[in-house]
């Protein structure tokens, strides 16, 4: 087969790898880059009477044929020139050696990675590099494809290490889109003290070293070099993994609360119409076929997104347990109560706190002295802990920093977990203009005159000319109900 022929044939194969390309990596692909891909064709030249060499440019590929050459410059028959050289890179030599007269054999084995290279440009940064071999790899089983890749590559290792930290499904989309911002600002999400821009920079300056002796020395030392690179990877991403698995742990945590809460709501299926019951099950169906999963942490970064949206899919359902759960304004006159309570009802969110008749025989110390009974109308309540957390409001939504729990826990998960914990330290979040306020609540300790909860709760009640509730610690019952005048 004539160059001409070959050169014929190789854009030809060119045309079925960016068909297949495009295909396996839809759902990645923007529709840029995509547009992008589909109008590059006769990209490939071949050069029969140079040195072999393989050279990706910007918007094209070279292949030099001339293979007898490159192994006479080289000295790779020469055995002594090889004593230096691990199995791995001996074994490559020797297939080099054994296809002299066979070029094509290298040039179909170089073919694959030259193309995805060509797609994903930025050929000298690491973390391309090794994801353009976990690319290679995956169409060369899929497809069948010839792909050389006898030397393991070091910057595969990278790529994964990166894919673990980030999710592999971010990196390939980030690579195949050509996107560094995003890949660079989802791993700093996981890093405090190592960035992204600052991990590429040691890397790649290690690529670097290695990479301009390439057609400088012989191939052996350049092998040689290669087996060299150390890129650090421990002193580089140790603490970033370690936040990474400290997240994780955390969304595992998310998960598991899903699990009880909608388990905990299935408890009160009977307030539930057909459909939110339907609905309920599917939740729970969701969540637990997740959890089920041996490698539930494994997935846990690629499932976290749909876990997220099966819980926020669901708030709605938790509005009816708060409203059936909590004391209506006209009913605060029972031994048995469940309040929410805040002691500020004028901000933008208001900060309650469930307390409960159950919490009183079990619970020694209230961190609450009085507050305002508050009545949540329908989606009020905007987030629950068992705990407090931090939280902001950013571009008009709410930043909650409460990763471990679900918003869909139910009252009856947090008074237990505050009886578990024997302290009233719940945190509930409820939008102001969804609040209406019944009442005044107050613990007391002393007798009602010397104590200052009480005395300040009175005032406010008469201020607002609403009923007070006291409940005795001491007695663990509620010793008043007065309405003011």
């Amino acid at each position: 087969m004539n160059t001409i022929e070959l050169n014929e044939n190789i854009n030809q194969y060119f045309e079925y790898i960016k068909s297949i390309y495009l295909s396996e990596f839809d759902k990645y692909i923007s529709k840029d880059i995509k547009n992008t891909l589909l109008n590059i064709s006769n990209v490939i030249e071949l050069r029969d009477e140079m040195t072999y060499k393989v050279h990706v440019h910007d918007d094209r590929i070279t292949f030099n044929l001339d293979l007898k050459k490159y192994i006479e410059e080289n000295k790779l028959k020469d055995d002594k020139n090889l004593s230096d050289l691990s199995e791995d890179s001996k074994r490559y030599v020797k297939y080099v050696v054994d296809n002299e007269n066979n070029v094509f054999e290298l040039l179909k084995g170089n073919l694959l990675k030259s193309i995805i290279l060509l797609f994903t440009k930025n050929r000298k940064d690491v973390v391309t590099l090794g994801t353009v071999e976990m690319i290679c790899d995956r169409l060369k089983d899929k497809y069948n494809l010839p792909h050389l890749s006898i030397i393991p590559s070091k910057e595969l290792k990278v790529a994964e290490e990166v894919g673990n930290i980030i999710g592999k499904d971010i990196l390939i989309y980030c690579v195949v889109n050509r996107d560094i911002d995003l890949l660079s600002k989802t791993f700093d999400s996981y890093s405090n003290e190592m960035s992204y821009k600052t991990f590429t920079k040691n890397i790649n300056s290690i690529y670097e070293n290695y990479y301009k002796k390439i057609g400088k020395v012989y191939l052996p030392d350049s092998l040689y070099e290669y087996e060299k690179i150390d890129y650090k990877l421990d002193k580089y991403l140790e603490n970033v993994k370690e936040e990474k698995n400290n997240d994780n742990v955390n969304k595992l945590n998310r998960l598991k609360s899903i699990k009880m809460s909608l388990a905990s709501m299935y408890s009160h299926i009977i307030i539930y119409s057909a459909f939110e019951q339907r609905k309920l099950e599917n939740s729970y169906n969701a969540i637990n076929s997740i959890l089920k999963n041996n490698r539930a942490s494994d997935l846990i970064d690629e499932e976290y997104d749909k876990i997220l949206a099966i819980e926020n899919n669901s708030k709605g359902l938790i509005n009816p347990i708060w409203n059936n759960f909590l004391n209506k304004p006209n009913d605060l006159s029972s031994q048995y109560f469940n309040y929410l309570v805040s002691t500020k009802i004028k901000d933008d969110v208001i900060e309650a706190r469930l307390v409960s008749s159950d919490m009183i025989d079990k619970i020694n110390k209230m961190d609450l002295s009085y507050g305002f009974i508050c009545n949540p109308k329908d989606d009020a309540i905007i987030n629950v802990s068992t705990t407090s957390f931090n939280y902001k409001l950013e571009n008009g939504k709410y930043i909650i920093d409460n990763k471990n729990e679900s918003f869909l826990q139910t009252p009856n998960m947090i008074i237990s977990a505050n009886i578990k914990q024997k302290k009233l330290s719940n945190l509930v979040l409820l939008d102001k203009n969804k609040v209406s306020v019944s009442g005044v609540f107050c613990f007391v300790d002393d007798e009602l005159d010397n104590c200052s909860s009480y005395l300040k709760a009175s005032v406010l009640a008469e201020d607002y000319n609403i009923p007070l509730i006291a409940v005795d610690l001491v007695n663990k019952k509620k010793i008043s109900q007065k309405v003011a005048s």
